[in-house]
């Protein structure tokens, strides 16, 4: 399909917007571009060469979010930072996740919000059936007008805008990052937030 932007970077700008408007209509998505979050309070241990800081953030009259930062231990930071998201499961370290402490131990700050109805977050199953958590927190989105798509976005766009408060971190040097379920997400926080720099999307099926 031929677009016509090769020469008129302003259509091209102006269509990209009009896609990411139609994407976040289409997911039932609130806007945050001004939201009004606060941090209620921060906890901290060190695990096998990583800080873990532990961060709870309140945005209006939703039960506060659990936002981890990642940092290395005893190295330096590299000076980039990713929004690392996590998949299904019982806990967002080790197992295939193992991603999200090695990223911290190789220089990166990692920021990795608990998804809506997950992990910490799920209150309704106690065990690792799954489908059946997911399929009983989307009837919870639509009841709230939302959809379970929409509401996880909105925990990664609102870990994204957090991670811009954090003293040192460069807005023009920030990735995403997942696997499974965090793959997929992190494919829409790509596209719905302009300025990340780098996507990294794996493992990402869906039927």
């Amino acid at each position: 399909m031929q677009l016509g932007f090769a020469n008129n970077k302003i259509a091209l700008t102006e269509w990209q917007q009009s896609v990411r408007d139609k994407l976040l209509e289409l997911t039932r998505f609130a806007n945050i571009s001004d939201a009004d979050w606060r941090l209620l309070e921060t906890s901290e241990t060190v695990v096998d060469g990583v800080r873990r800081r532990r961060h709870l953030v309140a945005f209006g009259d939703w039960t506060p979010q659990p936002i981890y930062e990642m940092l290395p231990a005893d190295a330096p930071l590299n000076g980039k930072t990713l929004i690392a998201l996590h998949g299904h499961g019982l806990s967002p370290f080790g197992g295939i996740y193992d991603y999200l402490d090695e990223l911290p131990r190789r220089g990166y700050r990692c920021v990795l919000p608990i998804l809506y109805g997950t992990m910490e977050r799920n209150t309704k199953i106690d065990s690792d059936g799954l489908v059946e958590i997911c399929r009983a927190w989307l009837t919870d989105a639509d009841m709230l007008g939302a959809s379970l798509l929409g509401l996880r976005l909105f925990d990664c766009c609102l870990a994204h805008r957090f991670a811009l408060s954090f003293d040192g971190v460069d807005s023009e040097r920030v990735g995403v990052v997942g696997l499974s379920m965090g793959g997929e997400l992190a494919l829409y926080l790509a596209a719905v937030e302009p300025s990340i720099a780098r996507c990294v999307s794996a493992g990402f099926l869906s039927t």
